[in-house]
Protein backbone atom coordinates (compact mmCIF):
# COMPACT_ATOMS: atom_id res chain seq x y z
CA UNK A 1 0.00 0.00 0.00
CA UNK A 2 2.83 2.37 0.91
CA UNK A 3 4.63 1.68 -2.36
CA UNK A 4 1.44 2.28 -4.33
CA UNK A 5 0.85 5.60 -2.58
CA UNK A 6 4.41 6.73 -3.34
CA UNK A 7 4.12 5.62 -6.96
CA UNK A 8 0.70 7.23 -7.34
CA UNK A 9 2.01 10.49 -5.89
CA UNK A 10 4.99 10.49 -8.25
CA UNK A 11 2.80 9.79 -11.30
CA UNK A 12 0.38 12.51 -10.21
CA UNK A 13 3.19 15.07 -9.93
CA UNK A 14 4.53 14.22 -13.38
CA UNK A 15 1.03 14.15 -14.86
CA UNK A 16 0.22 17.66 -13.56
CA UNK A 17 3.25 18.97 -15.44
CA UNK A 18 2.95 16.89 -18.61
CA UNK A 19 -0.82 16.79 -19.29
CA UNK A 20 -1.36 20.56 -19.83
CA UNK A 21 1.62 20.62 -22.21
CA UNK A 22 0.22 17.63 -24.12
CA UNK A 23 -3.20 19.32 -24.39
CA UNK A 24 -1.54 22.40 -25.87
CA UNK A 25 0.49 20.23 -28.27
CA UNK A 26 -2.68 18.45 -29.45
CA UNK A 27 -4.30 21.86 -30.09
CA UNK A 28 -1.35 22.81 -32.30
CA UNK A 29 -1.42 19.46 -34.12
CA UNK A 30 -5.19 19.80 -34.68
CA UNK A 31 -4.64 23.20 -36.34
CA UNK A 32 -2.33 21.50 -38.87
CA UNK A 33 -4.84 18.66 -39.45
CA UNK A 34 -7.68 21.17 -39.95
CA UNK A 35 -5.77 23.46 -42.30
CA UNK A 36 -4.43 20.61 -44.46
CA UNK A 37 -7.21 18.01 -44.40
CA UNK A 38 -10.23 19.67 -42.75
CA UNK A 39 -9.97 17.37 -39.69
CA UNK A 40 -11.45 19.23 -36.71
CA UNK A 41 -11.20 16.44 -34.12
CA UNK A 42 -7.91 14.57 -33.84
CA UNK A 43 -8.23 10.79 -33.56
CA UNK A 44 -5.66 8.41 -32.14
CA UNK A 45 -4.73 7.16 -35.60
CA UNK A 46 -4.06 10.73 -36.78
CA UNK A 47 -1.59 11.54 -34.02
CA UNK A 48 1.75 10.31 -35.42
CA UNK A 49 1.11 11.57 -38.97
CA UNK A 50 0.08 15.11 -37.99
CA UNK A 51 2.72 15.38 -35.28
CA UNK A 52 5.32 14.87 -38.02
CA UNK A 53 3.57 17.48 -40.17
CA UNK A 54 3.53 19.89 -37.21
CA UNK A 55 7.24 19.45 -36.52
CA UNK A 56 8.11 19.91 -40.19
CA UNK A 57 6.07 23.12 -40.37
CA UNK A 58 7.49 24.51 -37.11
CA UNK A 59 11.17 23.64 -37.55
CA UNK A 60 11.63 23.11 -41.32
CA UNK A 61 13.95 20.13 -40.85
CA UNK A 62 14.54 18.27 -44.11
CA UNK A 63 15.38 14.71 -43.06
CA UNK A 64 17.04 13.84 -46.38
CA UNK A 65 19.32 16.90 -46.25
CA UNK A 66 20.01 16.25 -42.56
CA UNK A 67 21.23 12.75 -43.40
CA UNK A 68 24.15 14.21 -45.38
CA UNK A 69 25.65 15.47 -42.09
CA UNK A 70 25.86 12.00 -40.53
CA UNK A 71 28.31 9.82 -42.50
CA UNK A 72 28.71 6.53 -40.63
CA UNK A 73 32.52 6.63 -40.56
CA UNK A 74 32.58 10.05 -38.88
CA UNK A 75 29.76 9.31 -36.42
CA UNK A 76 31.41 6.03 -35.38
CA UNK A 77 34.81 7.70 -34.95
CA UNK A 78 33.32 10.45 -32.76
CA UNK A 79 31.29 7.95 -30.73
CA UNK A 80 34.45 5.95 -29.94
CA UNK A 81 36.21 9.22 -29.05
CA UNK A 82 33.39 10.24 -26.67
CA UNK A 83 33.56 6.85 -24.92
CA UNK A 84 37.34 7.14 -24.64
CA UNK A 85 37.14 10.63 -23.10
CA UNK A 86 34.39 9.67 -20.66
CA UNK A 87 35.52 6.23 -19.54
CA UNK A 88 39.09 5.75 -20.81
CA UNK A 89 37.85 2.86 -22.98
CA UNK A 90 39.52 2.28 -26.35
CA UNK A 91 38.26 0.38 -29.42
CA UNK A 92 40.88 -1.21 -31.68
CA UNK A 93 39.76 -2.90 -34.88
CA UNK A 94 41.07 -6.45 -35.10
CA UNK A 95 40.95 -9.39 -37.50
CA UNK A 96 38.98 -12.36 -36.22
CA UNK A 97 36.58 -14.85 -37.85
CA UNK A 98 33.14 -13.32 -38.36
CA UNK A 99 29.72 -14.69 -39.22
CA UNK A 100 29.18 -12.18 -42.06
CA UNK A 101 31.59 -10.23 -44.26
CA UNK A 102 30.14 -6.85 -43.16
CA UNK A 103 30.75 -7.48 -39.45
CA UNK A 104 33.67 -5.64 -37.81
CA UNK A 105 35.39 -6.81 -34.62
CA UNK A 106 36.90 -4.47 -32.04
CA UNK A 107 39.16 -5.30 -29.14
CA UNK A 108 37.96 -3.20 -26.20
CA UNK A 109 40.54 -2.13 -23.61
CA UNK A 110 40.96 0.26 -20.70
CA UNK A 111 44.63 1.04 -20.21
CA UNK A 112 46.36 -2.34 -20.14
CA UNK A 113 43.18 -4.21 -19.20
CA UNK A 114 41.31 -6.26 -21.81
CA UNK A 115 37.58 -5.66 -21.37
CA UNK A 116 36.30 -7.89 -24.15
CA UNK A 117 35.32 -7.99 -27.82
CA UNK A 118 32.62 -6.07 -29.66
CA UNK A 119 31.16 -7.31 -32.95
CA UNK A 120 29.72 -4.34 -34.84
CA UNK A 121 27.02 -5.55 -37.23
CA UNK A 122 25.79 -2.33 -38.86
CA UNK A 123 24.07 -3.18 -42.16
CA UNK A 124 20.67 -4.67 -42.88
CA UNK A 125 20.23 -8.13 -44.37
CA UNK A 126 17.32 -10.52 -44.71
CA UNK A 127 18.65 -13.03 -42.17
CA UNK A 128 18.72 -10.76 -39.11
CA UNK A 129 16.29 -8.79 -36.99
CA UNK A 130 15.52 -5.36 -38.45
CA UNK A 131 15.24 -3.87 -34.96
CA UNK A 132 18.56 -2.61 -33.49
CA UNK A 133 19.78 -4.70 -30.58
CA UNK A 134 22.76 -5.49 -28.35
CA UNK A 135 23.36 -9.08 -27.27
CA UNK A 136 26.15 -10.78 -25.31
CA UNK A 137 27.74 -13.78 -27.06
CA UNK A 138 29.91 -14.61 -24.06
CA UNK A 139 28.98 -13.27 -20.65
CA UNK A 140 31.49 -12.10 -18.08
CA UNK A 141 32.40 -14.65 -15.44
CA UNK A 142 35.56 -15.80 -13.64
CA UNK A 143 38.26 -16.03 -16.35
CA UNK A 144 35.93 -15.02 -19.21
CA UNK A 145 35.74 -11.48 -20.53
CA UNK A 146 32.52 -10.75 -22.43
CA UNK A 147 31.95 -10.63 -26.16
CA UNK A 148 28.99 -8.59 -27.36
CA UNK A 149 27.19 -7.89 -30.65
CA UNK A 150 25.91 -4.41 -31.50
CA UNK A 151 23.47 -4.76 -34.37
CA UNK A 152 21.72 -2.11 -36.48
CA UNK A 153 19.86 -2.33 -39.79
CA UNK A 154 21.26 0.53 -41.84
CA UNK A 155 20.71 0.42 -45.60
CA UNK A 156 23.74 -0.63 -47.63
CA UNK A 157 24.74 2.34 -49.84
CA UNK A 158 25.31 2.14 -53.59
CA UNK A 159 28.85 1.28 -54.64
CA UNK A 160 31.13 4.29 -54.28
CA UNK A 161 28.67 6.19 -52.06
CA UNK A 162 29.18 6.85 -48.33
CA UNK A 163 26.88 5.36 -45.70
CA UNK A 164 24.69 8.23 -44.49
CA UNK A 165 22.72 7.82 -41.28
CA UNK A 166 19.30 9.13 -40.42
CA UNK A 167 19.12 10.85 -37.05
CA UNK A 168 17.16 7.85 -35.75
CA UNK A 169 20.05 5.59 -36.85
CA UNK A 170 22.47 7.76 -34.87
CA UNK A 171 20.26 7.55 -31.77
CA UNK A 172 19.97 3.76 -32.18
CA UNK A 173 23.75 3.38 -32.51
CA UNK A 174 24.40 5.43 -29.36
CA UNK A 175 21.64 3.56 -27.50
CA UNK A 176 23.00 0.10 -28.34
CA UNK A 177 26.55 1.22 -27.60
CA UNK A 178 25.37 2.15 -24.10
CA UNK A 179 24.22 -1.45 -23.68
CA UNK A 180 27.58 -2.69 -25.01
CA UNK A 181 29.58 -0.60 -22.53
CA UNK A 182 27.35 -1.89 -19.73
CA UNK A 183 28.24 -5.48 -20.67
CA UNK A 184 31.93 -4.84 -21.43
CA UNK A 185 32.58 -2.88 -18.22
CA UNK A 186 31.17 -5.66 -16.01
CA UNK A 187 33.53 -6.71 -13.22
CA UNK A 188 31.29 -9.35 -11.63
CA UNK A 189 32.72 -12.88 -11.47
CA UNK A 190 29.33 -14.61 -11.65
CA UNK A 191 27.70 -14.53 -15.08
CA UNK A 192 24.21 -14.96 -13.59
CA UNK A 193 24.39 -11.40 -12.19
CA UNK A 194 26.72 -9.77 -14.73
CA UNK A 195 25.92 -7.51 -17.69
CA UNK A 196 22.20 -7.54 -18.53
CA UNK A 197 21.40 -9.88 -15.63
CA UNK A 198 20.15 -7.01 -13.48
CA UNK A 199 16.71 -5.55 -12.75
CA UNK A 200 15.12 -4.86 -16.14
CA UNK A 201 14.58 -1.16 -15.42
CA UNK A 202 18.29 -0.69 -14.74
CA UNK A 203 19.33 -2.51 -17.93
CA UNK A 204 18.03 0.50 -19.89
CA UNK A 205 19.83 3.15 -17.81
CA UNK A 206 23.22 3.05 -19.64
CA UNK A 207 21.55 2.97 -23.07
CA UNK A 208 19.24 5.90 -22.32
CA UNK A 209 22.20 7.82 -20.90
CA UNK A 210 24.07 7.34 -24.20
CA UNK A 211 20.94 8.22 -26.18
CA UNK A 212 20.67 11.50 -24.27
CA UNK A 213 24.28 12.35 -25.21
CA UNK A 214 23.23 12.76 -28.86
CA UNK A 215 21.25 15.87 -27.93
CA UNK A 216 23.97 17.62 -25.99
CA UNK A 217 24.71 20.64 -28.26
CA UNK A 218 28.50 20.15 -28.38
CA UNK A 219 28.25 16.40 -29.03
CA UNK A 220 25.56 16.89 -31.68
CA UNK A 221 27.83 19.37 -33.41
CA UNK A 222 30.90 17.11 -33.12
CA UNK A 223 29.21 14.05 -34.63
CA UNK A 224 28.08 15.99 -37.71
CA UNK A 225 30.26 16.48 -40.76
CA UNK A 226 28.72 16.98 -44.22
CA UNK A 227 30.03 14.20 -46.43
CA UNK A 228 30.85 16.63 -49.27
CA UNK A 229 31.66 19.99 -47.62
CA UNK A 230 32.84 18.78 -44.17
CA UNK A 231 30.64 21.51 -42.64
CA UNK A 232 29.03 21.11 -39.23
CA UNK A 233 25.32 21.59 -38.60
CA UNK A 234 24.38 25.20 -37.93
CA UNK A 235 23.60 26.30 -34.38
CA UNK A 236 20.01 27.04 -35.47
CA UNK A 237 19.49 23.50 -36.80
CA UNK A 238 21.04 21.96 -33.68
CA UNK A 239 18.74 24.10 -31.49
CA UNK A 240 15.69 23.06 -33.54
CA UNK A 241 16.60 19.36 -33.34
CA UNK A 242 16.88 19.61 -29.55
CA UNK A 243 13.49 21.35 -29.36
CA UNK A 244 11.97 18.60 -31.51
CA UNK A 245 13.49 15.97 -29.23
CA UNK A 246 11.90 17.67 -26.21
CA UNK A 247 8.49 17.47 -27.87
CA UNK A 248 9.00 13.78 -28.64
CA UNK A 249 10.15 13.22 -25.03
CA UNK A 250 7.01 14.98 -23.79
CA UNK A 251 4.87 12.59 -25.81
CA UNK A 252 6.81 9.55 -24.56
CA UNK A 253 6.53 10.69 -20.95
CA UNK A 254 2.77 11.15 -21.29
CA UNK A 255 2.48 7.68 -22.84
CA UNK A 256 4.52 6.21 -19.97
CA UNK A 257 2.17 7.80 -17.43
CA UNK A 258 -0.84 6.28 -19.20
CA UNK A 259 0.73 2.82 -19.33
CA UNK A 260 1.89 3.03 -15.71
CA UNK A 261 -1.53 4.10 -14.49
CA UNK A 262 -3.29 1.22 -16.27
CA UNK A 263 -0.64 -1.24 -15.08
CA UNK A 264 -0.82 -0.25 -11.40
CA UNK A 265 -4.64 -0.23 -11.38
CA UNK A 266 -4.74 -3.73 -12.90
CA UNK A 267 -2.43 -5.04 -10.19
CA UNK A 268 -4.54 -3.42 -7.45
CA UNK A 269 -7.91 -4.52 -8.83
CA UNK A 270 -9.96 -7.40 -7.48
CA UNK A 271 -10.68 -10.37 -9.73
CA UNK A 272 -14.35 -9.35 -9.78
CA UNK A 273 -13.54 -5.97 -11.34
CA UNK A 274 -11.34 -7.57 -13.97
CA UNK A 275 -14.14 -9.85 -15.19
CA UNK A 276 -15.32 -6.94 -17.31
CA UNK A 277 -11.83 -6.10 -18.43
CA UNK A 278 -12.72 -3.81 -21.34
CA UNK A 279 -14.95 -1.62 -19.15
CA UNK A 280 -12.33 -1.59 -16.40
CA UNK A 281 -9.62 -0.42 -18.80
CA UNK A 282 -11.96 2.08 -20.49
CA UNK A 283 -12.78 3.74 -17.15
CA UNK A 284 -9.10 4.17 -16.32
CA UNK A 285 -8.17 5.51 -19.76
CA UNK A 286 -11.05 7.98 -19.83
CA UNK A 287 -9.65 9.63 -16.70
CA UNK A 288 -6.07 10.10 -17.97
CA UNK A 289 -6.01 10.19 -21.79
CA UNK A 290 -6.67 13.29 -23.91
CA UNK A 291 -7.68 11.72 -27.22
CA UNK A 292 -10.63 9.34 -27.12
CA UNK A 293 -9.56 5.66 -26.88
CA UNK A 294 -10.21 3.62 -30.02
CA UNK A 295 -13.32 1.47 -29.64
CA UNK A 296 -12.46 -2.21 -29.26
CA UNK A 297 -8.78 -1.58 -28.62
CA UNK A 298 -7.08 -2.87 -25.48
CA UNK A 299 -3.96 -1.01 -24.44
CA UNK A 300 -2.53 -3.84 -22.34
CA UNK A 301 -2.94 -6.54 -24.98
CA UNK A 302 -1.14 -4.26 -27.45
CA UNK A 303 1.75 -3.52 -25.09
CA UNK A 304 4.28 -5.81 -26.74
CA UNK A 305 6.98 -5.73 -24.06
CA UNK A 306 4.70 -7.73 -21.76
CA UNK A 307 4.98 -10.65 -24.18
CA UNK A 308 8.73 -10.34 -24.76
Amino acid sequence: VKNYKNLSKMMGTISKTVTPQMKQLYKEITKIAKSQDQISELKSWDEVYYLRKYLQAKYHINEQKLQAYFPLEHVQKELFSIINRMFGVKFTKTRLPVYNKDVEVYKVTKGTKHLGLMYLDIFERSTKDSVPFCMPIIECGFSNRPSVVVSCSISIPDKGCPTLLKLDNVIDLFHEMGHAIHVLATEIEYSCISGFNVFQDFSEVPSLFFEALVFQPKILRDITCHFKTNKKLSSKTISDLIKMKKIESLKKTFSSIVHSKVDTEVHRASANKLRSFSNFEKNILSSITILKPIAGESLLTNFEHIFN
